[in-house]
């Protein structure tokens, strides 16, 4: 056993190494993955336990500070300038909570990180939150408003609600071995001309990746085409968006 672990810790410490002088060709090495994996193999943590771990200590309170303030926003009463003051406040309160969530996360001391994949979407998740109340104290010392500031809130909120989807389905995966994604051929019929990301998003119950944007001449009009795809395994979506809406869809390996 003792030989077994031995040449399992060796073989990871050469792995660093080799990532680290070869990082043209292979991903950098991130050195705390292989120390968060020593308790596991020497035994002192069970593999299964680490998701409920870090949902436990980390993504269900992300969620849950998010849910609150959202409920602190809604209880406001003050309109314009001095409400935009007073959700500045509140968001100043709510940060330092959610960047020590994301400290915990990323603690090379602790041994949350080993299931990349969940560990990824929560530090999404916790990355876009950040973003939303930071810019949300931005917004509470401007003068007046600011749509630049309003756009990242609405971007940064929108990577919260696709992170938790991701999220969700990884850890749904890994501690029931069923996910949540819908990325089926059912789901994909399901799909029509018109329709937004966010509902896109929705019908597969998973979030898409941006690939690229280009404005166009079409007639006498100028659109705007946003290409989005969704992957999972070897089956793809590809959507093409005018305007906000979807206009054209194909799938490779959907069933």
């Amino acid at each position: 056993m003792r030989r077994t672990v031995a040449a399992a810790l060796a073989g990871l410490l050469l792995f660093s190494v080799g990532c680290s002088k070869n990082e043209d060709k292979i991903r950098p090495a991130q050195p705390f993955y292989s120390i968060n994996l020593l308790p596991t193999l020497l035994g002192q943590n069970k593999p299964e336990e680490q998701p409920v771990k870090m949902h436990q200590q980390v993504m269900k309170p992300a969620l849950e500070l998010a849910e609150n303030f959202d409920a602190r926003l809604k209880a406001l009463k003050s309109q314009g300038d001095a409400r935009r003051k007073e959700e500045g406040a509140v968001a100043a309160e709510f940060l330092p909570k959610a960047k020590a969530l994301r400290e915990k996360l990323l603690d090379p001391r602790d041994t949350l990180l080993p299931y990349f994949r969940q560990a990824n979407y929560a530090k999404r998740y916790l990355d876009a939150l950040i973003g939303l109340l930071d810019n949300t104290v931005r917004q509470g010392k401007e003068a007046k408003p600011q749509p630049a500031l309003d756009s990242r809130i609405n971007a940064v909120r929108l990577a919260m609600t696709d992170a938790a989807l991701g999220y969700e389905h990884e850890y749904k995966l890994i501690t029931t071995g069923k996910g949540t994604f819908d990325f089926t051929l059912p789901a994909f019929r399901r799909l029509q001309k018109g329709w937004t990301y966010r509902q896109v998003r929705d019908n597969f119950k998973m979030p898409g990746t941006y690939l690229k944007g280009s404005t166009v001449v079409k007639g006498k009009n100028t659109v705007r085409q946003d290409d989005w795809l969704w992957q999972y395994g070897n089956a793809f979506v590809y959507v093409t968006m005018e305007n906000g809406n979807a206009a054209a869809f194909r799938q490779e390996g959907l069933w």
